[in-house]
């Protein structure tokens, strides 16, 4: 059988589940191709070929088995390609220098699961796969559905720390609608005995800027661990409140770890 010539001919021999796949890894090569003006600008005509809106349970399914056992870079931009965000608290760097990339993935269409996908999400999120988990935790996150948020929650207290992980940086794309139902579940979290699951957390109240978690999160600049503290100024810095300042100041004066003091000057940075 000869291959079809026309794009969209082509286009439309693909299953939902497929062209949802393809949407992701075809974002992926476009941010790490897209190193000079001519393949900036391919970028632009690209997008618009790639699909938008919800993606039912047969596409999530599909985009997941995908991602399985992807290598770490491909996986952080398969994130940040479902995510639409810069840091999503496991990776990246809000300080990076390469802000042409960052650019890019801002630019990079963003897709939404919708309801029915809530129990194959859930399900993902206890994945022994840590990119499906990565990518189930922001589509997750999206859904405007109180059966997503009690999913996020009940991650939150699994027996299983990635598994913990995964609820609470879900718990940071639910924005306004989802911030009183996370705030306590969050703060709780910040004392969790898994580092990891303490950073996501923060990360999350930063996200959700919940009022009145500025002290707490202070209080968490002060964690044992370098990972958590800089996820904690992160916070502080998208929370975008003065009385973090000192602390901050220290923090970039004292902190042992550069990555920290990182983190801490970008978040002065923040603060108006």
């Amino acid at each position: 059988m000869s291959e079809p010539q026309s794009g969209g001919r082509r286009r439309a021999r693909l299953a939902p589940g497929a062209l949802a796949v393809a949407a992701v890894l075809a974002s992926v090569l476009l941010v790490v191709l897209a190193r000079t003006p001519r393949a900036r600008a391919a970028v632009v005509t690209a997008e618009g070929a790639l699909p938008n809106g919800a993606l039912d349970p047969r596409r999530v399914d599909a985009l997941l088995a995908a991602v399985r056992g992807t290598g770490p870079v491909a996986c952080e931009l398969a994130v940040r390609t479902v995510s639409g965000r810069n840091w999503n608290g496991r990776g990246g760097d809000p300080t990076s220098a390469d802000t042409a990339a960052r650019s890019l993935v801002d630019d990079v269409v963003t897709m939404n699961a919708d309801a029915s996908s809530v129990p194959s999400l859930r399900a993902a999120l206890g994945d022994a796969d840590a990119c499906v988990r990565r990518v189930a935790a922001p589509l997750l996150g999206r859904v405007d559905d109180q059966a997503a948020t009690d999913a996020l929650l009940a991650a939150l207290r699994d027996a299983s720390a990635p598994t913990r992980v995964a609820g609470a940086t879900g718990l940071a794309y639910g924005g306004r609608r989802r911030a009183a139902a996370a705030r306590d579940p969050l703060v709780a979290a910040l004392r969790d005995a898994d580092a990891g699951v303490r950073a996501a957390s923060a990360w999350a109240l930063g996200q959700l800027r919940v009022p009145g978690t500025t002290p707490l999160l202070v209080a968490a600049l002060r964690d044992r661990d370098a990972a958590v503290r800089r996820a904690v100024a992160v916070a502080l810095g998208s929370l975008e409140d003065a009385a973090a300042v000192d602390a901050l100041v220290a923090a970039l004066r004292d902190d042992a770890d550069p990555l920290v003091r990182q983190a801490a000057a970008w978040a002065l940075g923040q603060i108006k």
